[in-house]
């Protein structure tokens, strides 16, 4: 009996293990089914990378808090266009030649993070931690930095063009050979800032601390540095240190002759009696300058804006203004003898008449194609002037002297006017 039913002992205990064995799997797979909602929210972010990458355009880690150690290099390299890192901590973390293109980083704790060469454009960045942050060739333009914390980030040779920069401090911030083209830092405190090299073509830096900051080989064509604060440790090229010394402190009868202003911003400077004798202001702004009785013979004006400018009994014989905007500008008595006009905007309209020539002296000069509709040219000296295809229409040219001036069909005059004395070709 004993040897025909060990077998089938042997069977049913076989039986019975095998049905435990699947009760011990099933209980597993249920506590893991369980235990899953407690264990996979710290990790579903890195699963979402982990499953996206490289294209995660409007990945969403809304206040996620990542770490840095897992996700050295994770970040880096990858399409996050439109992401939304809101109030996420993300310190440290690489982002290095990522497409960030208007991504949402309002209020992120992004301590020491790596945007080496990333596109940020549009890239929403208020309110977020960026301390010791690189941007080092980065493409910010139009990103919003309001009251961020950029201090001792690297912007170095980053883009930022039409970026906003309001209400934060950039003290000690490397922005060497950024291009900050047209960006408003009026007010800001920028003191110790490295800005070699950099473009600060337009920049609006009035009321700014630049005191201790080094701007050697800066580009600040146009700049408006009125109010701007300087100190004697400030680096910066003499031209423009000129050009904040003559905004600032003024430049009454001061000797300028044969000096490089050319592309300086000049605006509403008093620079009355200065001698500018052959001084090159090409491309300079000199709108609402008080040029009172200054010497600007032989001076480089081409393309020049002095709208508003006070020329009255200054000096500008054989003087380049070709291409010089002259709207509303005073030039009473002035000379203007063998002057280059051409293609100079000189003129208003006929309801007002906004630029005042009265009694210039405009022997000999080039004035084609230029446009003086209606300007005051009465009693004027046009002696030998070059008129081919200016328009005069609508100005005033009563007793004005047209002796051997030359025109042409272009040449508008005003209307049944005729030019006695002047020549036709």
């Amino acid at each position: 009996m004993n040897e025909n039913t060990t077998p089938e002992i042997e069977q049913n205990n076989r039986k019975l293990l095998f049905g435990l064995g699947l009760m011990l799997i099933f209980l597993c797979i249920g506590t893991f089914v369980v235990a899953l909602p407690f264990y996979l929210p710290p990790y579903l972010p890195y699963l979402q990378i982990a499953w996206c990458r490289p294209d995660c355009p409007g990945l969403d880690l809304t206040r996620t808090t990542l770490d840095e150690q897992w996700l050295k290099a994770s970040l880096s390299g990858l399409n996050l266009r439109g992401a939304q890192f809101r109030h996420a901590g993300l310190v440290a973390v690489k982002f290095s030649g990522s497409d960030l293109t208007e991504a949402n980083f309002f209020k992120a704790n992004l301590l020491k993070a790596d945007f080496k060469q990333a596109n940020l454009t549009g890239a929403n960045l208020r309110g977020a931690k960026l301390r010791g942050a690189n941007f080092i060739e980065a493409d910010v333009r139009g990103a919003d930095f309001t009251e961020a914390d950029i201090s001792q980030a690297d912007l170095s040779y980053a883009n930022l063009m039409g970026a906003t920069m309001k209400s934060i401090n950039l003290r000690a911030v490397k922005l060497r050979g950024a291009n900050l083209s047209g960006v408003d830092l009026q007010g800001l405190d920028l003191s110790q800032v490295d800005l070699r090299e950099a473009n600060l073509r337009y920049v609006k830096l009035t009321g700014a601390d630049l005191t201790g900051a080094d701007l050697t080989g800066a580009d600040l064509w146009g700049a408006n540095l009125r109010q701007t604060k300087l100190d004697g440790t400030t680096q910066l090229d003499p031209k423009w240190r000129l050009g904040w010394e003559l905004v600032n402190q003024g430049g009454i009868g001061r000797d300028l002759s044969g000096i490089d202003l050319s592309y300086v911003r000049l605006n509403s400077a008093n620079l009355r009696g200065a001698n500018l004798q052959k001084a090159d202001l090409h491309e300079a702004d000199l709108g609402g300058v008080d040029l009172q009785g200054a010497n600007l013979n032989s001076a480089n004006l081409a393309g020049v804006a002095m709208g508003q400018a006070n020329l009255m009994q200054a000096s500008l014989s054989q003087a380049r203004l070709n291409g010089a905007s002259l709207w509303r500008s005073q030039l009473v008595a002035v000379n203007l003898s063998q002057a280059d006009l051409s293609s100079a905007s000189i003129g208003g309209n006929e309801k007002e008449r906004q630029t005042n020539l009265r009694g210039v002296n405009l022997y000999g000069s080039n004035l084609q194609g230029a446009n003086l509709q209606g300007a005051d040219l009465s009693n004027a000296i046009l002696v030998l002037v070059d008129l081919r295809g200016a328009n005069l229409a609508q100005t005033n040219l009563t007793s004005a002297d047209f002796s051997n001036a030359i025109y042409n069909d272009l040449t508008i005059w005003p209307k049944g006017f005729t030019p006695t004395g002047a020549i036709k070709q």
